[in-house]
Order: structure tokens, then C-alpha cells, then sequence
């Protein structure tokens, strides 16, 4: 198995900051919840970095209801080669308020904490 390289932020904007920095991630777990800058901004950001860029195309509706609470996996995101996948970490429980919410910010997937193993 390839070496895999974790890298921690301390709050949204370090996590921002790292993400457009170069360090070529593949996949993102945001906390919605971080000082600074929240989970929701952060992630905009990001997007809209590789968006700019060129680096990532997006024909998402954000008007979209069709995805199911809990998954993306119908979604319509075209990931380009340096686009990290972003994935939402909440401890609230996901109702469709929140989901609309991550959908608009640009959340590829999410999750609930505590995770299990199981």
C-alpha cells in the first residue's frame, strides 16, 4: 500500500490555505464547525479557487432535490485532476435544511460524527 500523507488545519482558513497551497490533496474531511473561517465557507472558497483556476468543472444544480440525505452519490461533479474531493464532518444530525446547505456550499459528500468502525 502507497505511503499516504495526512495533514491537519487549525481552523477553517488554515485549511483553506493548505488546500489552494499546492499540496495536492485527493480528498478533504472539512469540520463544518472551525474557528476563523466555518466548514461552509471554507469549502466555497476552495471550489471557487478551482473553479478560477480552470482546474474544476462543475455542472451541479443547486437547485437540485433529488440527492438522498446522507449522499451525493447522485451527484452531478466533474472532478478535475488537482480538485480534492471534499467531504463534510457534522455532529448535528442531517436534515434537509443541512443537506441544502452543504449542497450549495459545494460538498462533494458528508457524514455524521461519531464514526464507527462497525
Amino acid at each position: 500500500m502507497p505511503k499516504q500523507n495526512i495533514h491537519t488545519a487549525t481552523n477553517g482558513l488554515d485549511g483553506y490555505q493548505k488546500a489552494i497551497g499546492g499540496g495536492n490533496f485527493d480528498i478533504i474531511i472539512m469540520d463544518l464547525d472551525m474557528p476563523i473561517m466555518d466548514g461552509f465557507e471554507a469549502t466555497k472558497k476552495i471550489k471557487a479557487y478551482f473553479q478560477e483556476s480552470g482546474l474544476f468543472i462543475s455542472d451541479f444544480d443547486q437547485d437540485q432535490e433529488s440527492l438522498a440525505i446522507g449522499s451525493s452519490q447522485d451527484s452531478n461533479y466533474m472532478i478535475g485532476q488537482s480538485c480534492p474531493y471534499i467531504v463534510a464532518l457534522s455532529g448535528s444530525e442531517l436534515d434537509k435544511q443541512l443537506v441544502k446547505r452543504l449542497k450549495h456550499a459545494g460538498f462533494d459528500d458528508w457524514f455524521t460524527n461519531p464514526i464507527s468502525a462497525e
